[in-house]
């Protein structure tokens, strides 16, 4: 068995839905033991090795950090030696006193076998930023000098990552980001971040091991020679979709919606046969130009780019792919016009009963022809935010089982050990800040 930390991306729900679909496939089977809104502890079944690690990170697309733990220090303990309120001294040095002892038991592992100089760097993961367990103003700095203080004494030259004195008088302390991790090179021994992060009655101490690069999806969004529009599947997102398929080299990909070509651009950088496909001629254009710069860009291996596309509404592709000749579909259709303003209630309703559901159903008619059985889709539908407070769904899941589709459950109980506070708060939506939408993850496997 094998226990590690996840810390998770900003929706955390996608995330945590994301690495439940790994931890049922053969090659990293696992259980999440728990988890919070930062972060996931995964305990895989089989003995995982650093490689193994990495190589997930670099798959997964909701996960910015994952860390071996060492062990944990009841969160109680730390709330005790770091109170946000005032407590007798002598109680607080007591306290700090029993907190460095429980640390240093696994501070051990931090020296280097052959006595060099390292770099170490701190990274506090509360339950939630907006009610840290403890009070990181002091936290930060304690933990920083304590860790200098443990390898001086053991004859190691070290030296530490070292916060703004304003970040760390205001409390406006983040945790080190995942470019940072990567410039100063603490995945390499004997550098090391060591993660402190708080789930329920734990403080787990970790020493990360991959992180997420999030320069390339960053220049697949920006740098593009054909943005997308303001509802572009953000790459993130389509990385975790493309994940939900559990497409395998070997098998082909579609994106009957393929826009800008963001979902393809991911297939791509994975060398996966992909084919996409739109009503618009100048999204297949564009599209089409976006790949080819990403092949280029990432020096991949040449495809015949433009083959791979074809002009056509959703309803027509059978006649443009045979029956059962697909393995995976990834895809985000129109989600209705980009909106200033929340809708009033019944004028979302008439966009769904007119434009949206009938647009859905038409596109599982055409999936159900073209996949192989046990061929899965993965797709975003909107929820509307309306002016009266309501959020009202495109409600599709019905209408696709009639159709022969079986729903994936994301969040399946049999891979969680037990149920964490949050359990109940777990809905597989993605929102950007502002959206006046906000994107529902759905997966339907063929019957």
């Amino acid at each position: 068995m094998s226990l590690y930390l996840f810390i998770l991306g900003r929706n955390w729900r996608a995330s945590i839905a994301e690495i439940a679909c790994f931890l049922q496939r053969k090659k990293y089977l696992g259980n999440i033991r728990n988890f919070s809104k930062n972060s996931a502890l995964i305990e895989f079944k089989e003995r995982v090795s650093d490689d193994q690690i990495v190589r997930l990170q670099e798959l997964l697309g909701g996960t910015q950090k994952v860390a071996e733990v060492w062990g944990e220090i009841e969160t109680d303990l730390v709330t005790r030696a770091f109170p946000f309120y005032k407590r007798a001294f002598k109680d607080i040095k007591k306290n700090r006193v029993e907190f460095e002892t429980a640390l240093k038991q696994h501070l051990v592992k931090l020296i280097p076998s052959q006595g060099q100089k390292l770099m170490f760097a701190v990274s506090v993961y509360p339950g939630e930023f907006s009610k840290p367990e403890a009070n990181l103003q002091f936290l930060y700095p304690y933990l920083n000098n304590l860790i200098h203080s443990f390898l001086k004494e053991n004859r190691i030259k070290n030296t530490f990552f070292k916060y703004p004195t304003r970040a760390l008088q205001d409390g406006s302390i983040n945790p080190i980001w995942p470019h940072n991790v990567r410039n100063y090179e603490l995945t390499t021994s004997p550098n090391s971040e060591l993660i402190f992060s708080f789930i329920d009655e734990h403080c787990h101490v970790c020493r990360t091991i991959a992180v997420d690069d999030p320069n390339l999806l960053k220049k697949i969004d920006e740098e593009r020679p054909c943005p997308g529009f303001e509802f572009s599947t953000p790459p993130k997102l389509a990385k975790m979709q493309v994940n939900f398929t559990n497409i395998e080299h070997g098998q082909i990909f579609l994106d009957p919606f393929c826009g800008s070509g963001t979902h393809l651009m991911i297939t791509a950088l994975r060398g996966i046969s992909f084919f996409g496909a739109d009503i618009a001629p100048q999204m297949i254009l564009k599209s089409c130009k976006n790949v080819e710069w990403l092949i280029r860009d990432q020096k991949l291996p040449e495809v015949p780019v433009h083959e791979r596309f074809t002009c056509s509404d959703v309803k027509e592709l059978s006649k443009h792919f045979s029956p059962a000749s697909i393995h995976a579909i990834a895809t985000e259709p129109y989600l209705g016009p980009a909106l200033k303003q929340n809708l009033v209630k019944e004028k979302v309703i008439r966009l769904i009963q007119d434009e949206l559901l009938p647009l859905y159903l038409t596109a599982f008619r055409t999936f159900w022809q073209l996949l192989v059985p046990d061929g899965r889709v993965s797709i975003i539908t909107p929820v509307f935010h309306a002016s009266d407070g309501s959020r009202i769904e495109v409600e599709i899941s019905r209408q696709v089982r009639e159709i022969g589709f079986k729903e994936v459950n994301l969040f399946p109980d049999h891979v969680f050990i037990k149920k964490s506070t949050l359990h109940d708060q777990l809905k597989p939506f993605f929102q950007k800040p502002g959206q006046k939408v906000s994107r529902r993850l759905n997966c339907f496997i063929k019957k």
